[in-house]
């Protein structure tokens, strides 16, 4: 009880102190801010939003944009100096509060991201690094209000944050000076002792709650559907409608008991023993008489919320300081998937006839390349040190690429990393057949981490691109080795290279396929609310996926994604181009044609008839028959032009996070 009487003398104080234009309040500030974002265009909007390719170059209009918030990211820089923002808030509404400008605030930490990633594309890391420390220092402001939802919206803004610190540190960007300038931030807002303001969440809630019933009470409403809808199931419904004021105090007597519980959980410093008794609280809370068992939120949901949250942050403080006290060098933590989506989008930026050229290239390094394929070769090698560069590094995560699409039938940078296999290819033979072995062979190493890291990818379509990829990587070095092209050192150097690629799972078919399985189901369960009507469809559903091979499972994704909601791109024939040695484009254009037939099927609820129409689209299976074999040849190759060498290590994957010397 103590709390609660707490909670409502902080807000009658916060309430006496709000004055617009009072500068010692942070929303003064706010408002300031916000006037600059609502003039912001809705394509303005879109562009300062969340990025799918972080690494892509700030367009004109994405600076012009920028340039427009600048005067609103100084109001936020003197919001955060300020100890609180008091936004005028009537909590005697209940739960029809309005609270405070929640999603603007959200948004200006977008902003802040999109200007953190300009300025590491202009080289002004330093910048940068200030603009992210000052966002993390208005953190706290975003649930000042006390309740869940602002809670919430905290949480998301640090895990947004979170992110735009990753993209500085994937960049290998950071150096010590800029990593302390953020850590200190962010070390001040893990301090706290409840950074996300959970306890007097829950707390406001719940005085929410009381104001709300009090309300009702008192206005002589005789329908308490008519404020909550349908919401409220019929026993509550009755216990509403025969609600008075002694039945009302005592119910929030009970309730008062319970919350006191249930913060006392949430303040448990072992998070499984919290999570445990969240559950049994909420369990028994529920199943009690109790009026605002009706109302409840799940606290289930919110405490994973919280611990996850949590987690997340002390992992932050964790690696900023190792990059502080210079335990790590920044390229020791970068990401290889950076310098790959540069490379990416500057292959996209070539003229249709230059990509043509270079897919249609018959690479025998005993004949002469075509002059246009050798000039695309000369002109662009930045494209080609940009795969290099990523290849020397040892982590490649392209996660952060699908944060809205997490098991994508084609991820957005497979056709382009096929293309820069290609390129790397065919920049090999080009060396060959210039008498420059050494450069040749440096090409095929690159070429053989880069394939390392997609079979780390764990998605069906980047095993497909690593396999195929590799076959023609090795046909290249069993044609120079006929000939005596390598000596020594060069083949050692290429071995060292194709160690990368472990020998379980070499092309990470089996990873990729278990994750697909379990990305659909969990899929269809978030798509698809368990109402009556779907609720018989789960079983079958589950029952298709965990019985489809490795070629009608691809189907499936393809068939999902596009179904609900529609999220392939809209090139997809051009995209196809590029992998159709991967898989024939031809099959997947005629699954995409029966989609509709597909929709309707699964709508009407005959699963197993969607499940025989699905067609397959790769050979996914017999590649991944002949993967170990493969991956043998080029073992047994080795051994005989080096000698005795030893077996591919299981961990030579391409996230052991160490940095090459």
């Amino acid at each position: 009880m103590r709390h609660i009487v707490v909670f409502l003398t902080v807000l009658l104080l916060s309430s006496m102190t709000f004055a617009i234009g009072d500068v010692h309040n942070a929303a003064t500030h706010y408002n300031r801010a916000f006037e600059h974002l609502h003039r912001l265009t809705e394509n303005e909007r879109i562009l300062l939003s969340y990025p799918e390719n972080p690494t892509a170059p700030p367009s004109p209009e994405m600076r012009e944009a920028l340039r427009k918030m600048q005067p609103a990211l100084h109001h936020v820089r003197e919001a955060s100096r300020r100890p609180y923002a008091d936004f005028p808030l009537d909590f005697n509404e209940g739960w029809f509060l309005r609270l405070p400008p929640l999603h603007d605030m959200r948004t200006l930490l977008s902003v802040t991201y999109a200007d953190v990633r300009m300025r590491v594309h202009d080289g002004e890391t330093t910048m940068a690094a200030k603009r992210l420390a000052t966002a993390y220092r208005t953190l706290p402001h975003l649930s000042d209000s006390g309740v869940i939802i602002a809670s919430v919206v905290n949480q998301a803004g640090f895990h947004l944050l979170d992110d735009a610190t990753q993209f500085l540190i994937d960049q290998g960007a950071l150096n010590a000076a800029d990593a302390l300038t953020v850590f200190h931030a962010v070390d001040e807002f893990a301090a706290q002792t409840d950074p996300f303001n959970h306890i007097e969440a829950i707390l406001g809630d719940s005085e929410l709650n009381y104001i709300t019933a009090r309300n009702f009470l008192e206005s002589g409403e005789h329908d308490i559907r008519e404020l909550f809808g349908d919401s409220i199931d019929p026993e509550g419904v009755d216990q509403w409608h025969n609600l008075t004021e002694e039945r009302l105090d005592n119910h929030i007597a009970a309730h008062d008991v319970f919350i006191e519980d249930m913060t006392a959980a949430f303040a448990m410093d072992d998070p499984e023993a919290a999570a445990a008794e969240v559950a049994r609280l909420q369990e028994a809370f529920l199943e009690s008489d109790n009026l605002f068992a009706h109302l409840a939120p799940s606290y289930t949901t919110y405490h994973e919320r919280k611990i996850r949250a949590e987690a997340a942050l002390a992992a932050r403080v964790q690696s900023l300081r190792e990059l502080v006290d210079g335990d790590v060098e920044p390229l020791e933590r970068a990401n290889a998937a950076m310098w790959y989506l540069r490379a990416v989008a500057a292959l996209e930026s070539l003229e249709p006839e230059q990509l043509e050229t270079l897919r249609a290239a018959d690479l025998d390094w005993h004949e002469p390349l075509p002059d246009e394929l050798v000039s695309l070769l000369e002109t662009h090698q930045p494209i080609v040190e940009l795969f290099h560069d990523g290849s020397r590094i040892r982590r490649c995560d392209f996660t952060f690429t699908r944060r809205h699409r997490p098991h994508p039938f084609m991820p957005s940078y497979a056709p382009g990393m096929r293309d820069g296999l290609r390129l790397l290819c065919a920049d090999a033979v080009r060396l060959m057949r210039a008498d420059q072995p050494e450069d040749a062979a440096e090409r095929l190493a690159t070429a053989y981490r880069v394939i390392a890291h997609l079979a780390g990818d764990d998605q069906i379509v980047s095993a497909l691109t690593s396999h195929v990829s590799y076959r023609h990587v090795h046909n290249l070095i069993e044609l120079a080795l006929d000939t005596e092209l390598f000596d020594q050192s060069q083949l050692e150097s290429l071995y060292v290279a194709f160690d990368r690629i472990a020998l379980a799972d070499p092309f990470g078919y089996t990873n990729a396929i278990a994750l697909a399985r379990s990305r659909l189901i969990d899929q269809f369960h978030n798509r698809r609310p368990l109402r009556d009507e779907f609720a018989d469809q789960v079983e079958p559903w589950s029952r298709v996926v965990q019985e489809a091979d490795g070629d009608r499972l691809l189907g499936l994704l393809l068939m999902s994604e596009m179904i609900d909601p529609p999220n392939l791109p809209m090139q997809l024939h051009d995209h196809l181009v590029s992998l159709d040695d991967v898989m024939p484009h031809a099959g997947v254009e005629t699954l995409y044609g029966q989609i509709e037939a597909l929709a309707e099927l699964i709508a009407e609820g005959d699963i197993e008839a969607a499940r025989e129409a699905v067609q397959a689209v790769a050979d996914v299976d017999r590649r991944r028959g002949e993967a170990r074999s493969d991956l043998r040849r080029g073992l047994m190759m080795f051994q005989v032009n080096l000698g005795s060498t030893p077996r591919p290590r299981d961990d030579a994957v391409a996230d052991s996070g160490e940095a090459d010397e």
